[in-house]
């Protein structure tokens, strides 16, 4: 049995994500969606948020797909879940290089674990969490970059976040 692990924080999820979920997820028998618990980022969805906002998303997918949170290193949970891969999406040449530097720090720690880099589809190539967070900030329309769920989370989150 094949699997692997796309980790990120999903902060929200976006069409992005979602694209190297449903590539990902066909050359796979399980692939985990890892909600890591960033000590650098302040995220707007608390973990249980996302992680729900993550499931309404990928139903629509392989029945094989298994959302999970974790608080320490990917390699730490690939290790403990002997799992094959971790899948990550590039968007330009800057991803490309943190991402190729993290897959070799990760492979020094543990090398029975390869990463996949999915480049992203040029219509999701500008699309990012922080910039679909500004845009909802602003009252932005953002249907075209998350699913209609994640953009009423976001308006509903905004707007309690105002009201205080």
């Amino acid at each position: 049995m094949k699997t692997a692990v796309y980790p990120g924080s999903f902060d929200p999820i976006t069409n992005g994500h979602l694209d190297v979920v449903e590539r990902a997820q066909s050359f796979f028998d399980k692939l985990y969606i890892l909600v890591a618990h960033s000590f650098d980022k302040s995220p707007l969805f608390t973990t249980e948020e996302r992680i729900e906002l993550i499931k309404k998303s990928t139903q629509v997918f392989s029945d094989r797909i298994e959302i999970v949170s974790w608080s320490g290193l990917t390699v730490d949970f690939v290790k403990k879940n002997k799992i094959d891969c971790i899948i990550r999406g590039v968007r330009s040449t800057v991803d490309f290089r943190t991402e190729r530097t993290l897959a070799n720090v990760n492979y020094e720690l543990y090398s029975e674990c390869e990463t996949i880099l999915f480049c992203c589809r040029p219509v999701y190539r500008d699309l990012s969490s922080r910039m679909v967070k500004e845009i909802a900030h602003h009252g932005g329309e953002i249907g075209k970059f998350v699913p209609v769920h994640v953009a009423k989370a976001l308006k509903l989150k905004y707007e309690q976040r105002n009201k205080i």
